[in-house]
Order: C-alpha cells, then sequence, then structure tokens
C-alpha cells in the first residue's frame, strides 16, 4: 500500500507578558492531523524555519549602544557587545525542551534589554545553524523570563514570540474501511503478565496508554511479557497504537514494574 505525504505551513505567535512570563510557556508544537482524522493520534512532525522576538521593555534603563573601535576583529566585537550586555540591568528568557519521557531541559538563554521603542531580535540562529529546527511529533519548545537579580517584566513590557514551521506526516490512504464500533476501559496490570488485547479478526485499530506516575508497562506479541523486553511505556503517559501502518489483531499481552499500575486502553473494529 502506496503511502501518503502531507505537508502545511502553521503561524507561532506566542505573547510573554508579566503574568505569564515566570511560568514556562509553549510556544510551539505539532498539531494532529484532524480531531475527526480514523487515527486522531496521528501527529505532524515540525521543522521551524523562521523564530523571531519583538522585545519591548521601558521598565529597565535604556541600554547603551556599544563602542566598537574601527578594525575591531569579529571576536573582540562579540566581546564588547557581551560585556556590555551583561554589564546592563537586563531580564533574561530562557528557551526549554521537552517529550513524552522527560520534563523540560533548558537549551539557552538570551537577555531582554531595553532599546527603544523596541527591538527584534532572530532566535532561530540559536536553535541551529541550519536553516530549520526540526521538532518530534511528542515535544513541545517553550520559553520563560528568568531572574538574574533585575527582576522580570514589568507592566507596560512585552516580548511577542513569532515565526512559522512546516509540518509534515506520512499516511496510509484513507480508503481503508472506516471504524463502526469501539471499546474503551480502564484497568489495573501488575508485575505478573497478562492479556490486555484478546485475538480479533475485525481489530482495525487499538491505543494502550500507561496512567502511572512511577511505574514502566512493558507491552509484548508474546503470551507472556517480559519487564523491558518488548514495547516499553514509560510513566505520565507512554503509549502504542495499532493501526493501519502495523496492523496486529493478535493477543497482546502486558506486565508492569509495580503493582496495580493502572493503564487506559481503546480498541476499534
Amino acid at each position: 500500500m502506496t503511502q501518503e505525504t502531507f505537508n502545511r505551513s502553521v503561524q507561532i505567535i506566542e505573547p510573554i507578558t508579566p503574568e505569564n512570563a515566570s511560568n514556562v510557556t509553549v510556544i510551539y508544537e505539532t498539531g494532529h492531523v484532524s480531531p475527526y482524522d480514523i487515527t486522531q493520534s496521528l501527529k505532524f512532525y515540525g521543522f521551524i524555519t523562521d523564530l523571531r522576538a519583538r522585545i519591548q521593555v521601558p521598565s529597565l534603563p535604556e541600554s547603551q549602544v556599544p563602542d566598537i573601535p574601527l578594525g575591531s576583529s569579529r571576536t573582540a566585537k562579540s566581546e564588547i557587545i557581551r560585556d556590555l550586555e551583561y554589564g546592563s540591568n537586563r531580564y533574561e528568557m530562557e528557551f526549554l525542551l521537552r517529550d513524552t519521557y522527560s520534563g523540560w531541559m533548558p537549551l539557552y538563554t538570551f537577555s531582554l534589554l531595553n532599546r527603544p521603542p523596541f527591538y527584534v531580535l532572530d532566535l532561530l540562529s540559536y536553535l541551529s545553524n541550519q536553516p530549520a529546527f526540526a521538532i518530534a511529533n511528542d515535544a513541545q519548545l517553550g520559553v520563560r523570563v528568568v531572574d538574574v537579580g533585575y527582576g522580570s517584566l514589568q507592566p507596560g513590557d512585552s516580548v511577542n514570540i513569532f515565526g512559522c514551521a512546516r509540518e509534515e506526516v506520512t499516511a496510509l490512504p484513507s480508503e481503508g474501511e472506516i471504524i463502526t464500533q469501539s471499546t474503551e476501559n480502564q484497568t489495573t496490570i501488575g508485575t505478573s503478565s497478562e492479556i490486555i488485547l484478546a485475538q480479533t479478526p475485525l481489530r482495525k485499530q487499538a491505543i494502550v496508554v500507561n496512567r502511572s506516575e512511577t511505574a514502566t508497562v512493558t507491552l509484548s506479541y508474546q503470551p507472556i511479557a517480559t519487564p523491558n523486553q518488548g514495547i516499553v511505556l514509560y510513566p505520565k503517559g507512554g503509549a502504542y497504537e495499532i493501526n493501519r501502518s502495523n496492523l496486529y489483531r493478535g493477543a497482546l499481552s502486558a506486565i508492569s514494574s509495580e503493582a496495580n499500575t493502572p493503564i487506559s486502553i481503546a480498541e476499534f473494529a
């Protein structure tokens, strides 16, 4: 069966204000194919092609203009700008990245200065030296303002993040059979293997989600699942989907690293 690739462009627009500055604000994550799609968990993967910040922080003293002597090398210019920037009153904005299995990981910070009336900073070069920065379908890119001794954004300050991303997804054609019935439930599993989905010739799709905060779940197409030797679902939402691209209609077994591990199961026919 021939695969199809779909793509689209999406706008990134996220205002950072005094009210949300200290919290992590997600500025980009990939979207679902469609809320009405047969496989609703199918998500795009993204390529950020443009990312900028419009910075206006009048609550800080006005930043000086760097005095760069004629004939200075590129390194010397960078050092002068760096010393002026880090010697000025400033706020700092931190970029962070996370996925399904990890918490927020800091990437870089940049200074927010008062350069009236405002200035625009290119952020893509901080993320990558390539024309685009790739984002997986389970990742999120976030920002927050951190206090480096001068506080945080004040009323009248604003930082507007804007840009564009190209998103792509590869999927099987949609001419397949339409789902007409579903079975959904929540259950618990323990440290002994058990069958969570019985064999059926009618299955078109199934999804298993690990809802535990601490336990690791292992799935297997074998009659008995062995911990960490199969399809591993990590805590806090680790999930596995059976669909037309990997259709399996046999029994599915599962085992957990802890007793009474909650999981959600949805099966469609």
